[in-house]
């Protein structure tokens, strides 16, 4: 869920600050419904970069401590540490790659010993 103005407000305005701590123009800011606690920022070449924080931590932690949170991700920005594009579809691949060949191996167990699983 986007996080504007005239949506959770409270938390655009955390992030407004947090931003604002660092000098930075706030990044896009989304709540994405998930119980683990986590934040974090995507910044891909030509798009504006986003932070989602979870709605755990929404629900978790006070306003100070979320925007804490808010400004850890956002500090990432700052450092430039964005992911390009190919760096993100090669760790996609690999890990494809990798259940692939988890997948094969409990297929050929299977074909062995049938009865087993």
């Amino acid at each position: 869920m986007f996080c504007g103005e005239g949506q959770l407000a409270d938390l655009h305005r955390l992030m407004e600050e947090a931003a604002g701590i660092l000098d930075l123009e706030a990044p896009e800011l989304y709540v994405r419904q998930n119980p683990v606690p986590n934040a974090y920022t995507l910044a891909i070449a030509g798009r504006k970069p986003f932070v989602v924080i979870h709605t755990s931590l929404v629900e978790l932690l006070t306003p100070a401590e979320l925007q804490v949170c808010l400004e850890h991700p956002t500090r990432h920005l700052l450092s430039q540490k964005k992911i390009p594009f190919q760096t993100l579809l090669n760790f996609w691949l690999k890990s494809w790659e990798q259940v692939c060949v988890y997948n094969h191996k409990c297929l050929d167990s299977f074909a062995e010993h049938p009865k087993s699983i």
